[in-house]
């Protein structure tokens, strides 16, 4: 029986390990400054993340972008900064772009 215990405690680290590499993958993103709803897109396009945004309260914000090899979560924090707008997570897993809490 401990071989069988060690054999599936060593599946389970192996699959952790697999997810954390994945979470952690890096994209190279190119994603230009200039109007937030355009950069979403595009970083929706180079991601593969869909993103519930709220595109009637984004007019005329604007974000530097983003552009390198990063984890595709930096990317659009990076994205994000500055605009007044997150990104939420709820318990299903979709990801809404939402106005950052004062």
């Amino acid at each position: 029986m401990p071989r069988m215990k060690n054999a599936v405690s060593g599946v389970l680290s192996a699959a952790a390990a697999v997810t954390l590499a994945s979470a952690a993958h890096a994209t190279d993103f190119n994603v230009p400054g200039g109007l937030l709803e355009n950069a979403l897109d595009a970083y929706s396009r180079q991601s593969g993340i869909h993103l519930l945004v709220p595109s009637d309260e984004m007019a005329g914000v604007r974000t530097r972008g983003v552009q390198g090899a990063l984890a595709a979560s930096t990317a659009l924090t990076r994205i994000l900064t500055g605009t007044g707008f997150v990104a939420k997570q709820d318990m299903s897993g979709v990801m809404g772009i939402v106005r950052e809490e004062t």
